[in-house]
């Protein structure tokens, strides 16, 4: 695949990178790179060889969780910085509009 001007402005632009021109150029050489390796890639045979998702023969270790009360004088500090409460919750803005309304 090549990249020309549009399509570098066009990943600029969805990445919200701001390059100058010496960068763009930089960029375009980079990708180019990127994709010719991954091309290279592709070519090797593969056929036969099992997929390797996990290399140290470790599974998932799982632990029960614990509840563990907060100490009072930790918990009122916190409580204490937050920049709206509801007693000793946090008071946050509606996510999904008003809350209030009768539906």
């Amino acid at each position: 695949m090549e990249f020309n001007s549009a399509l570098i402005e066009k990943i600029k632009r969805l990445s919200r990178l701001a390059t100058d021109a010496e960068e763009s150029t930089a960029l375009k050489k980079q990708l180019s790179d990127i994709l010719h390796f991954v091309e290279q890639l592709q070519s090797v045979d593969t056929h036969g060889v099992a997929p390797t998702h996990q290399v140290t023969g470790l599974s998932n270790v799982w632990r029960e969780d614990e509840i563990r009360a907060c100490p009072t004088d930790i918990q009122q500090k916190i409580v204490a910085q937050f920049p709206e409460r509801e007693g000793n919750l946090l008071a946050t803005p509606a996510i999904f509009g008003d809350t209030n309304e009768d539906s």
